[in-house]
């Protein structure tokens, strides 16, 4: 199941990720989606999120 999040982010970061998506040939919100999944698999491999937190895995 995938859940709807709505963000807003300076014009800068912006810009950089659509070249970025564009470069690696993905839409935007594709491109986001993978970075913030990325980035919470770390943090749920290094303990910092995870058990008694909300929303954890059982």
């Amino acid at each position: 199941m995938t859940k709807r999040l709505m963000t807003s982010l300076p014009d800068r970061t912006y810009d950089l990720l659509q070249s970025w998506a564009e470069f690696e040939g993905m839409s935007l919100s594709a491109l986001v989606a993978y970075l913030l999944k990325r980035n919470v698999d770390e943090a749920e491999k290094e303990g910092k999120i995870g058990s008694g937190q909300p929303g954890a895995k059982p």
